[in-house]
């Protein structure tokens, strides 16, 4: 059993198809890289946040060993406090480089939409291209579907009935000839005449 084959793709076709994929999938990169650079940048925000909290901590202890007079905790105390410190101008400082890249990011991602509108529009027009063809053979179509029946010939029955009626006194007047032609004369008798003395 022979199974139908698929219909080849034009390059019209081909070119809506090429053009339609690429904004997709242009469109769905540029989500994701702003949403994993948006992830990204409120992971540091938290991670800020406890550091801050910690070394906020860290100072109020320090302080209570201060007023206790306890060395050993206050050493301790400073170097967890020397340690947060610097845990958190790192953290400041990638957060501003995320920051900063996510700006210029959204501006990327807003002046390549703009640009791809160009790729939209080959997109639309092939599709214009390929629904005004379609149209075309639809109705060249239905045009070839109705002209049969707009030049149909009369029916073959009307046209032998017409023979028939037609040929029906010529033949009456040939089969009338010959009986006309052999039928015998009818007239009056001739009166034989005296034989002479």
């Amino acid at each position: 059993m022979s199974h139908p084959q698929a219909p080849l793709t034009t390059p019209l076709q081909l070119l809506q198809q090429l053009a339609g994929n690429l904004l997709e999938h242009f469109d769905q990169a540029c989500a994701e890289a702003l949403e994993n650079t948006e992830q990204l940048l409120a992971k540091l925000e938290r991670q800020r946040a406890r550091t801050q909290e910690r070394l906020y901590k860290a100072n109020t202890r320090l302080s209570d060993a201060v007023h206790a007079g306890k060395a050993g905790r206050q050493a301790k105390y400073r170097a967890r406090i020397t340690e947060l410190d610097e845990l958190l101008a790192t953290l400041e400082s990638r957060h501003a480089e995320l920051l900063e890249y996510l700006q210029q990011l959204r501006l990327d991602v807003r002046e390549s939409l703009e640009l791809a509108q160009g790729i939209g529009k080959i997109a639309q027009a092939a599709a214009s291209r390929l629904t005004h063809r379609a149209l075309s053979r639809a109705a060249c179509s239905a045009g070839q579907g109705e002209s049969p029946a707009a030049v149909a010939p009369p029916a073959p029955h009307a046209a032998s009935a017409t023979g028939s009626r037609g040929a029906l006194p010529q033949a009456v007047h040939t089969a009338a000839e010959p009986e006309a032609a052999t039928a015998p004369r009818r007239g009056r008798p001739r009166k034989a005449k005296p034989p002479q003395a």
